[in-house]
């Protein structure tokens, strides 16, 4: 339900009929101010209603693709605020975004494994118990 108000919330501010809710007023103002990309948003919206299940990453290309359509997409977005049209700009937000959601994966350990809670992806915890792994992440 949260997405969908989100959805909609959206929606209404791309037909310049924002809801009188103080966050969507002023992502209205931003959006008319700077042009900003419906499509950036609407990754946000869409990856992070996938994620609200509670589940670990299949791979780490699960959790590459999560940072791309959720940090990234933000980058994207700051950098349409400044007004940086530059492929090589994109390019560096479209990496710097997806080491910021692996640092966050990785940060979030403490907090979910005291929860007895693992977001950490399948893939690489399964190496975690091969002999051959000898890469240690603490």
């Amino acid at each position: 339900m949260r997405m969908q108000f989100w959805r909609e919330t959206l929606q209404d501010i791309y037909q310049e009929n924002p809801p009188h809710h103080p966050v969507a007023l002023e992502l209205a103002k931003a959006v008319q101010r700077h042009k900003l990309t419906k499509r950036w948003l609407t990754r946000i919206i869409d990856d992070r209603e996938k994620n609200l299940d509670d589940r670990a990453y299949r791979n780490i290309k699960e959790l590459e693709t999560y940072a791309e359509n959720t940090q990234s997409s933000l980058l994207y977005l700051t950098l349409e605020t400044l007004d940086i049209k530059d492929v090589h700009a994109d390019h560096a937000a479209s990496h710097v975004g997806k080491a910021q959601g692996i640092v966050t994966c990785l940060r979030a350990v403490p907090f979910h494994s005291s929860r007895r809670q693992v977001f950490l992806p399948v893939d690489i915890c399964i190496l975690e118990d091969s002999p051959s792994f000898d890469l240690k992440l603490y």
